[in-house]
């Protein structure tokens, strides 16, 4: 009895020390699971420098309605232009001054293997900062119209290797060239709830759609890099220049990327919890839209782990003071 007296007492002279370690390493380990998953969403980064605005549909666009949009948010941009440079979109039809992109995708069959074919318009690359393992991105000027970026997946599994530009493959029954592969985002956690470790690969948007033998595939994710003359400005323009925008319906989903990933604007877009995820469900986002709201939610919790670190050290530091004078006492 004396024996169990005793290291009692010992532990609970040690409990403070331990809880301090305890809440350290809840600091610590939370910081660096955020610092690795930074590279996961690299085009949201690109914040820094373009108000980025970003729209999922439930409700899909149709191509027509992204050159609506875009005559719209031109119209903007040159009324907040200071220069007397040439105003309104190039003679292609694509921005003048400013960025867009946009994306259909559908499933298919590349070679023997079923993939996700993302059809691109716009200047895509611009907001994907892509690593590439071999070759680059499709050229924005379309030369060759049956050019291919594969994934490094989808790579592997047709060739054994991401060493593979020039090589030939077969979407639909079309034959393609491969002008690049991209490497993957490094998250099996990740991955596994975000489709980030699926095979996919990217051609021209007007390509995919002689594939699919029908109407203009619906636009399901279209990317704008706007000027933020003004805080929150490029946000309304662009929700303004949706044909079928109602905040109240959620027929679209309409996200800025600038500033998104700090702290505030992640506990506002977390919290309440299951808020988002029950109007969204309808959603068919793309990969990394998927990447961007599991590293928010991930983000949420190790700052909450992070707090709770906080608080064990300083409840353990105020009881080692309150016990060291109560013994001076």
């Amino acid at each position: 009895m004396k024996k169990f007296s005793y290291y009692m007492k010992k532990f609970i002279n040690l409990l403070p020390a331990l809880l301090i370690i305890l809440g350290a390493l809840l600091i610590v380990i939370p910081l660096i699971n955020i610092f690795t998953m930074k590279p996961l969403i690299r085009s949201q980064y690109m914040a820094s420098y373009w108000g980025i605005e970003n729209i999922n549909n439930e409700v899909s666009l149709e191509y027509e309605d992204v050159e609506s949009i875009r005559l719209h948010l031109q119209n903007l941009y040159d009324q907040q232009k200071i220069s007397n440079d040439s105003k309104g979109l190039k003679s292609d039809g694509t921005p003048n001054g400013w960025e867009d992109s946009f994306c259909a995708y559908s499933e298919g069959t590349v070679d023997y293997l079923d993939a996700t074919i993302f059809g691109v318009g716009g200047n895509f690359r611009a907001f994907h900062d892509f690593e590439f393992m071999a070759g680059g991105f499709l050229p924005e000027d379309m030369e060759d119209k049956y050019l291919v970026v594969l994934n490094e997946r989808l790579a592997w599994n047709l060739f054994s290797s991401a060493d593979v530009v020039g090589n030939k493959v077969e979407i639909n029954g079309v034959k393609f060239k491969v002008s690049g592969v991209v490497r993957d985002q490094k998250s099996s956690s990740l991955d596994s709830r975000t489709d980030g470790d699926g095979l996919r690969c990217y051609i021209y948007y007007p390509v995919l759609m002689g594939l699919m033998n029908t109407k203009a595939p619906a636009i399901l994710c279209y990317e704008a890099f706007l000027p933020e003359f003004i805080k929150g400005v490029a946000l309304s323009d662009i929700k303004n220049a949706l044909p079928q925008y109602n905040e109240a319906e959620h027929s679209l989903y309409v996200v800025s990327n600038t500033g998104r990933f700090n702290i505030f604007s992640i506990l506002d877009a977390v919290f309440p919890l299951g808020e988002r995820s029950s109007w969204m469900s309808d959603y068919n986002l793309p990969w990394w839209e998927q990447t961007a709201q599991a590293v928010e939610v991930q983000i949420a919790f190790d700052v909450g782990l992070m707090s709770s670190g906080l608080v064990i050290i300083l409840l353990s530091v105020g009881v080692v003071i309150y016990k060291r004078r109560s013994e001076a006492d």
